[in-house]
């Protein structure tokens, strides 16, 4: 099974070392948005820009998709 990294991109990236094991790209797509969701109503990140991505990389690095997320999500998530 293929090992997919999360890695948010907000100007200072945070690189995911652990990844986790999905069976395809499109597992990958909704953990990466799963992921984005709860960030947002976590309001882990201070200093929001308008646009934030999690960025999926395969165990080669290569970006396999990257899921946007816009700063009013946060804001209609109640952050």
């Amino acid at each position: 099974m293929p090992r997919y990294y999360f890695n948010i991109m907000d100007g200072r990236p945070l690189v995911d070392r652990e990844g986790m094991d999905l069976p395809d790209a499109a597992a990958a797509r909704k953990e990466a948005t799963r992921y984005a969701i709860d960030l947002v109503r976590r309001s882990e990140f201070s200093g929001w820009k308008e646009v934030e991505n999690v960025v999926v990389t395969d165990e080669q690095g290569a970006e396999v998709l990257t899921v946007t997320f816009p700063k009013s999500a946060a804001e209609r998530c109640g952050t």
